[in-house]
């Protein structure tokens, strides 16, 4: 019998016919660890080398999963929906219960994710099922595909844009205001200016370093977080002015130190947004609408959609043409008005 003591807990691990099976047995008694081997090793000879199968656990089937898109585009991103499925059992695939693993959905939609985020999830989920046949192991139960909903693109107004500026203005008076609260609300403003003048997302932002600020050049270096194209960004004076003064302030690696390596936490947007008021039946109003709104501005003003293709990243032009029909939105309701004006 093949056990180890490992961290006060027995380890069961042997080869069958090459292909290595190694389970914790979750209990520190090495006669039951033996019994609990004895069944692994049962179940494991008859799955290898009567079905011709090869069990895999679900952490190292995600695992290999991650390692073979490392180095990729859509590594990122896959590592963060995969996340979500290391928290199941670690127990070989095929073991899995559908109910188990409609839990992991039905969490990420009680924690508040958007259903397109979730459809994703469950795509990676798929998909790890094919990687496991792909390379012969035992996969685990499929969840039916999610098809993601048709979202309409909201933008900002300039009018909008002031208002949640002076609601997250360090210098106005507010409640319970302080020197900490006051050096957040103005790394919040920074980062709403920064996200509003590059058109980026939120944690190319976050993490951007100071190595890719190159004011002698005037540029910004945008390192794309979703396998798209690195972008070469000049700097908006606005934008200038801001990262001149942030970096006289700080001598670090990163342009927001305060959020680089910190949890994501973005209820401050969603605060401002409603003391400033604003509207949000035609839309909710995220960090991520003041990307929507820097492409939709750009074209307005008159650039090529394959400019603004290479201003956002995308590695597709579909990607960028969904701007395109906010642009023909916008002409129709100045059509109507017109037509309206005229009696």
């Amino acid at each position: 019998m093949s056990l180890k003591l490992r961290g006060g807990v027995w380890h069961f691990r042997k080869m069958i016919n090459g292909h290595i099976i190694s389970r914790s047995t979750k209990t520190s008694d090495k006669k039951l660890a033996e019994q609990i081997a004895a069944k692994f090793e049962h179940e494991a000879v008859k799955e290898i080398v009567f079905t011709g199968n090869k069990p895999i656990t679900l952490h190292a089937a995600i695992e290999g999963f991650l390692k073979a898109r490392k180095g990729t585009g859509g590594h990122t991103n896959a590592c963060v929906h995969m996340k979500h499925w290391m928290a199941l059992p670690d127990v070989p695939m095929k073991e899995l219960k559908l109910f188990q693993v409609q839990e992991v959905v039905q969490r990420r939609r009680d924690a508040g994710a958007a259903h397109n985020t979730i459809c994703v999830t469950v795509g990676y989920w798929n998909a790890l099922q094919n990687f496991c046949t792909s390379q012969g192991w035992t996969p685990a139960i499929k969840l039916e595909g999610m098809r993601p909903e048709k979202t309409r693109i909201r933008v900002l107004s300039v009018d909008e844009e002031t208002r949640i500026l002076a609601a997250i203005d360090p210098a106005a008076k507010f409640p319970g205001k302080n020197p900490i609260n006051i050096a957040q609300r103005r790394d919040n403003q920074d980062l709403f200016l920064m996200l509003l003048h590059l058109g980026c997302r939120l944690n190319e932002a976050q993490k951007m370093k100071w190595s890719q600020v190159d004011f002698h050049a005037n540029t910004v270096l945008i390192h794309r977080s979703k396998g798209g194209v690195d972008s070469q960004v000049v700097m908006s004076n606005k934008l200038r002015a801001m990262l001149e003064r942030r970096r006289a302030e700080n001598q670090g690696v990163y342009v927001f130190p305060g959020k680089a390596l910190a949890k994501v936490n973005t209820s401050w947007i969603n605060e401002a947004v409603e003391r400033a008021a604003i509207d949000q039946t035609s839309g909710k109003v995220t960090l991520h609408t003041l990307r929507h709104t820097f492409a939709t501005r750009v074209l307005k003003a008159g650039l090529s959609v394959v400019e603004v293709q290479g201003l956002l990243g995308h590695k597709n032009l579909a990607s960028t043409t969904v701007y395109m029909n906010v642009q023909a939105n916008a002409a129709a309701v100045r059509a109507a008005e017109i037509m309206n004006a005229m009696g």
